[in-house]
């Protein structure tokens, strides 16, 4: 069975998960060498196994059956005895143990080593690159930094081309570029497929560009004509001349209210010569006009896309070399970098079955617990898939913990739709439940019942505003991330504590904004101090070094 608990920051995750792993050695007592927990840091994963050994000697020690005390003991000594198949793991640890063993499979050879740094890697190999030139001056490659160079000076950009290559090789650590670094190696190195690929692309632009630019300059064509001139600049007839002379442009909301609904353009309280002017528009047909502009901007996506594309191609090629050259480092110096593990682990397990991964490794995993799942990048998902849909097509269990609420953070490329829908929709074919935690062990019931109010209603205004720019945002991951009642924590305590407070400064200077946001910061600390709260019970969270010197220099001054 699958379980997979939603649950927020101080509902006790690390306890869900302790509890379920004990209940796994007290089925089987050789079930510690079966049962791989995978989390993210190295400090969880001490913090795990430390509660585990503690609960199984606190069992051994007072649990009120004799037979809980005697296989807790049992269970204890053998993993003390044998903590090398004690599987806690970090999921780059657990990835790294996996490569190990098939060294072969993926090109390296033994003694290979681990680059942590990309940066220097990624930089060498764009050095590398530019000297290459010297030696072959008609090279594809110095095409590609030509046009790159050309497209930086024109949008104004340094000149200083190496240093913008070193920063555009990080992309290749990204793991956007990543999942299609193949695929887009494939585009670049056919030469005819990439200019037809351009040409195609050129096609839909110019179609698409011509369509709007013809409306645009028939209805500005009627509204001269008609002398229904526009009245200000948040007219919405300004649409017309806004979509003519932008390459890439969506009307808001009121702009697609007029557009779509002509019988709007004439009012009661328009004057009467202006009521004319608008009826005379539309019996020219600029009614007409309106909603096919409308429909041509409201189905864009091809062309924005098309447009956006073309715009960013040399990139891919310049990329594509870069990414080769680091390849090549690698394979000269038998080394690649900690980053690409994930794509080696990926390539290994959609190419062999998951008991032959187990036999290379050495080591059978039955039960999967995966800790702070919302930190799950789309790459590493894709390599562990396999192994859970082993695992559950064996009859384990599986159990994935996380917060839905944190991965829009994006730690570590995560991807928020796997904890919000994918995970669910991939397995729905087996047996699951999803249990929320709901209760806050860490937090006072008032903020508790504030983050509840604060954050539901800071999404859907979210949304709101986004969608008045773009009308077809949906923003349902916002509403179901914030809003949906088993997100929703409640208070452990009964207790109303707790305390809130927000203070709004509005200056527009932004010195005298400081200083107020200074003052108040004195205020509440004296309040606070006044109370009896010691000042190691107090912390101030800034965002940036630079505001910290600010408040230290502030507070040595004031305090003498």
């Amino acid at each position: 069975m699958l379980q997979i608990v939603k649950a927020s920051a101080g509902s006790g995750k690390t306890h869900k998960l302790t509890e379920e792993y004990i209940n796994l050695l007290f089925k089987n007592e050789e079930n510690y060498k079966h049962i791989l927990a995978i989390t993210f840091t190295h400090k969880a994963t001490e913090e795990m196994k430390s509660r585990i050994i503690r609960k199984l000697d606190e069992y051994s020690r007072t649990s009120s059956s004799k037979e809980k005390q005697e296989k807790s003991r049992k269970l204890l000594s053998s993993i003390l005895f044998d903590y090398d198949m004690f599987h806690i793991s970090t999921i780059d640890s657990f990835f790294q143990s996996i490569v190990r063993s098939f060294v072969r499979e993926t090109g390296l050879q033994h003694g290979y080593g681990v680059e942590l740094e990309s940066k220097i890697v990624l930089e060498e190999a764009v050095d590398r690159l530019i000297m290459g030139l010297d030696r072959d001056t008609s090279s594809s490659v110095l095409k590609h930094m030509i046009d790159f160079a050309k497209a930086r000076a024109k949008e104004g950009e340094s000149w200083n081309i190496r240093k913008e290559m070193h920063t555009l090789a990080m992309e290749l650590d990204r793991e956007n570029y990543k999942l299609y670094a193949e695929v887009l190696q494939r585009v670049v190195s056919e030469e005819d497929y990439l200019t037809n690929y351009i040409e195609i692309l050129k096609r839909i632009i110019n179609k698409k560009k011509q369509t709007i630019r013809s409306l645009c300059n028939r209805a500005i064509a009627i509204i001269e004509q008609t002398q229904w001139g526009i009245t200000s600049k948040n007219d919405w007839r300004n649409v017309f001349y806004k979509a003519k002379r932008e390459d890439i442009f969506e009307p808001n909301k009121t702009q697609q209210e007029k557009l779509s609904s002509p019988s709007s353009w004439v009012t009661r309280t328009m004057k009467k010569e202006e009521k004319e002017k608008a009826q005379e528009a539309i019996s020219l047909g600029l009614d007409k006009i309106a909603l096919e502009l409308l429909g041509e901007l409201s189905h864009s996506t091809e062309y924005i896309s098309a447009l956006l594309i073309r715009k960013q191609i040399y990139i891919v090629g310049l990329l594509s070399d870069i990414n080769e050259e680091k390849n090549i480092l690698g394979k000269e110096t038998n080394s690649f970098l900690l980053s690409d593990t994930t794509h080696f682990l990926q390539l290994i397990t959609q190419d062999s079955d998951v008991p032959f991964i187990y036999e290379k490794t050495g080591v059978h995993i039955d039960h999967y617990m995966l800790d702070e799942f919302q930190d799950t990048s789309l790459m590493q998902w894709n390599s562990l898939s396999p192994l859970i849909h082993d695992c559950l097509d064996q009859s384990n269990e599986c159990l994935i913990v996380g917060d839905v609420k944190q991965s829009i953070y994006r730690w570590r490329n995560s991807d928020s739709s796997l904890m919000g829908e994918k995970i669910a929709k991939e397995f729905s074919g087996y047996k699951m439940s999803t249990p929320s935690l709901k209760e806050n062990y860490r937090s006072g019931a008032n903020i508790v019942e504030f983050n509840n109010t604060f954050f539901e209603g800071i999404a859907n205004k979210l949304r709101e505003e986004i969608k008045n720019t773009y009308p077809s945002f949906q923003g349902k991951f916002l509403t179901s991330s914030y809003g949906e009642d088993d997100l929703k924590q409640q208070s452990a305590s009964k207790d109303k504590g707790g305390y809130v407070g927000i203070t709004f400064l509005s200056n527009k200077k932004e010195e005298q904004e400081r200083t107020k946001a200074l003052e108040k910061l004195k205020e509440i600390i004296d309040d606070l101090l006044n109370r009896n709260y010691p000042y190691s019970d107090i912390v101030i969270l800034i965002r940036n070094k630079a505001e910290a010197e600010i408040i230290i220099d502030y507070f040595s001054h004031v305090e003498g």
